[in-house]
């Protein structure tokens, strides 16, 4: 019937109905219970929406538009960022709290998967496009395009959140994310320290900011 029904499980009571053009595909909840998100579709478009809402009030804090198919939907495991998967190419990233859009990452092909590094602070894309990204979820800025040979079929962080690895074809490669091995890399070609901007951008300002390349200047700004 284009709705999907938020119920309070003590009570009965219902709290919210959500209204969509199209059928209601698929609903879940964040891990902490405090947002819950609705996919739907329209019944003369492939165009989807997914719907993200605040449990406890039932009001609607976004609606994320994707020219076509959702095809899946994940919340980060500290509940602060949402992500969607499309078959339209894009994976869309939002922060829950605000229901702002982060980012809209693009691909060349249909994005199979969205998956959260389990501290939060990285997101990874995979699509038919032969290619994974890397997020940084506080700022939506892409961090890394890992390019494989053929269809990217699995990524996944390790537990501690220090490695992505990314399988597609008969490769595997590991991307070490550890802020300090990053850290090196950069300043391996850079020439002075990261601005604050720019610290915020590739790193997230979830982290304080320093100065990270020894023996190199530090920005003003």
């Amino acid at each position: 019937d284009g709705a999907a029904a938020l119920v309070e499980t003590a009570s009965g009571q219902e709290l919210a109905r959500i209204l969509h053009e199209g059928p209601v595909r698929e609903v879940a909840f964040s891990p902490d219970g405090r947002f819950l998100v609705t996919v739907s579709g329209t019944f003369d478009s492939s165009t989807d929406t997914a719907t993200l809402v605040d449990t406890a009030s039932g009001q609607e804090l976004a609606r994320i538009q994707h020219e076509d198919w959702v095809w899946e939907v994940a919340f980060s495991p500290d509940s602060r960022f949402l992500a969607t998967a499309s078959w339209d190419h894009t994976a869309a990233l939002v922060d829950t709290a605000s229901g702002q859009e982060l980012a809209h990452i693009h691909h060349e092909g249909p994005v199979r998967e969205v998956a959260f590094s389990s501290n939060g602070r990285f997101l990874a894309t995979r699509s038919d496009d032969h290619t994974a990204t890397l997020v940084v979820t506080a700022s939506g800025q892409e961090l890394a395009r890992i390019q494989h040979e053929d269809r990217v079929r699995d990524v996944a962080f390790s537990p501690d959140s220090r490695f992505l690895a990314t399988a597609g074809g008969r490769e595997v490669y590991i991307l070490p994310l550890d802020t300090e091995e990053l850290f090196a890399r950069v300043c391996a070609r850079l020439l002075r320290n990261l601005t604050r901007e720019e610290w915020n951008r590739y790193i997230g300002p979830d982290e304080p900011y320093h100065a990270t390349c020894p023996n190199r200047p530090v920005p003003e700004k």
